[in-house]
């Protein structure tokens, strides 16, 4: 049989209409949600730190606090002779971060892409090129941006360390069990043939629920260390918080600084009616949306729950005791001993992973900051001079994008969403393309059998049986 005989009899029957529906619907799918993705690369959101204008004006101390700009930072943060170690530390973190992604905006409208991300980096590379701080200069820092970050951070890092042995004797002292039982009944049902003429009862079984068995057992020793783990804990960290503020520059921003934020935005809008208040907010974001900023409140939060549970376990401690008993509903919130323990291990746990997820950002800068800087560098070079590299340009290429997105996301919990592009929403539109293709098919074919069920006359070949 020919292909084509072959694929005419496959379209002839139910499944090869519905099916091929089914294809026809998730390759338009596909197509739509590909491309609206594929446009969204080069939308990478900007805003850089303009910490270069905040160090001016700390370099001009004590001059500059009469002046009408700088005065005006004096005035929100007070005298400075140099600038602080987190500020410094993010603001390094976020700009690098923005160059790569300021590259990499710029070269998705070129057909040649690797070469046009190259020229831009270049830029941001090359000592003989510089306007800004380059990429090399921050990496060449790495080691000592972390390391007195950690300086100042420590209060915060000494606790995430020293808060573990609480939380496992908090997840020790209590172990919970649910067991939900059933019960048989028994029920009838009338039973009838095809043609309704002869009908019977039938008896059958079916499970239901009845109650559940709970059971909380308690372990007096470990209950014990976890409330003296705690007073240790307190009594080693007093006080969690770290006083420094991350200074932004709130009072204007640089025109080429608005460009970057416009140009990233394009598709955004209402982009070209931001207003000043806007472009502060929108630079501000590596101060508002950094970890520092977003999971340092919530661990604070956190230090501040877990202090106020401590007199509630040591009244718990006087009346905690196993128990076990029947209730008629599955969830159960448990005796009231066992409630506090759980809330003081969960306040626990959200200091100890809030702060975890500062420190990783220090952990990813001081691996990756240098490599993505040696990265950038020899991509330019194998692109746009030529030479020889490890690695081919678009392994540099992706290598150099999963870096930046890595260091940002790290370091900028509450920051801007630096993979506009999403695939996996490609993905979802061809599956249900792909749904709705066949329903099409299924309802195209009830639609032809109603018109011959209901039109048989209109069809020569339609044979009465």
């Amino acid at each position: 049989m020919a292909l084509r005989e072959k694929i005419q009899d496959f379209l002839d029957t139910d499944s090869g209409i519905i099916g091929t529906g089914a294809a026809l619907g998730a390759v338009l799918a596909f197509g739509i949600s590909f491309e609206h993705e594929y446009s969204k690369r080069g939308f990478i959101p900007l805003a850089f730190s303009e910490i270069g204008q905040t160090r001016r004006c700390i370099e001009q101390y004590p001059s500059f606090q009469i002046t009408e700009k700088c005065g005006y930072m004096a005035q929100k943060y007070g005298p400075q002779s140099r600038v602080p170690a987190l500020t410094d530390y993010f603001s390094a973190v976020n700009d690098t971060a923005m160059m790569v992604f300021e590259a990499q905006n710029q070269s998705i409208a070129m057909w040649r892409e690797d070469e046009k991300f190259a020229y831009e980096l270049e830029k941001k590379t090359d000592p003989s090129l510089r306007i800004h701080t380059q990429i090399p200069e921050y990496a060449a820092r790495s080691k000592e941006l972390v390391a007195n970050a950690r300086g100042v951070l420590q209060p915060m890092l000494r606790a995430e360390k020293d808060i573990d042995p609480t939380i496992r004797f908090l997840d020790d002292a209590w172990d919970e069990s649910h067991n939900n039982i059933y019960k048989t009944v028994i029920k009838t049902r009338r039973v009838c043939s095809g043609d309704g003429k002869t009908c019977r009862t039938e008896t059958y079984t079916v499970q239901e629920y009845s109650h559940t068995i709970h059971t909380y057992n308690y372990d007096r020793a470990s209950g014990q260390q976890a409330v003296q783990q705690l007073n240790r804990f307190y009594a080693q960290n007093p006080d969690i918080r770290v006083g420094e503020k991350l200074i932004r520059r709130p009072w204007a921003t640089e025109a080429e600084n608005e460009m970057a934020v416009r140009d990233s935005r394009r598709n955004a809008q209402n982009v070209n009616e931001l207003s000043q208040n806007d472009y502060t907010q929108l630079t501000a974001t590596w101060v508002d949306g950094s970890s520092y900023t977003v999971l340092g409140a919530r661990a604070y939060q956190a230090y501040d729950a877990l202090s106020a549970q401590r007199p509630l376990l040591r009244d718990a401690l006087k009346t905690a005791k196993t128990k076990r008993y029947i209730t008629y509903s599955s969830y159960d919130d448990g005796p009231q001993e066992f409630q506090k323990f759980k809330r003081a291990f969960k306040d626990a746990q959200d200091l100890q992973q809030n702060v975890a997820g500062i420190r990783r950002g220090l952990d990813v800068t001081e691996e990756v900051l240098p490599r993505l800087s040696k990265n950038a560098q020899d991509f330019v070079n194998a692109v746009e001079h030529g030479r020889e590299t490890e690695k081919s340009p678009n392994e540099l290429h992706r290598a150099i994008m999963k870096d930046a997105r890595l260091l940002y996301r790290t370091n900028f919990t509450g920051g801007f969403d630096v993979e506009p592009s999403k695939w996996w929403a490609t993905a979802l539109w061809t599956f249900l393309g792909g749904l709705g293709g066949a329903g099409f098919g299924f309802a195209g074919l009830e639609l032809a059998r109603r018109r011959i069920r209901f039109f048989p006359a209109n069809d020569k070949d339609y044979q009465p049986q």
